[in-house]
């Protein structure tokens, strides 16, 4: 599954944070978001930001300052 230009809306809240505590087997979860929407997710639902911190595996390229961060 992916989502696109996730926000920081109370029902996009909490449909991610079921979709992380529901453990769907054999499955990704891909989350596509900017900086500025991930500071406002921590902003709007530290739970939800909780657990996006904890996953398994995270790869932040759009947050990326430089090359080097990137690679």
């Amino acid at each position: 599954m992916k989502l696109d230009e996730v926000d920081s809306q109370e029902g996009t809240m909490e449909f991610i944070k079921s979709l992380i505590n529901a453990h769907i087997p054999a499955s990704v979860l891909l989350l596509i978001t900017t900086p500025s929407a991930y500071l406002d997710i921590q902003k709007a639902n530290a739970s939800v930001f909780d657990r996006l911190e904890k996953a398994n595996y995270k790869i932040d390229l759009a947050g990326a300052n430089s090359v080097d961060e990137a690679n």
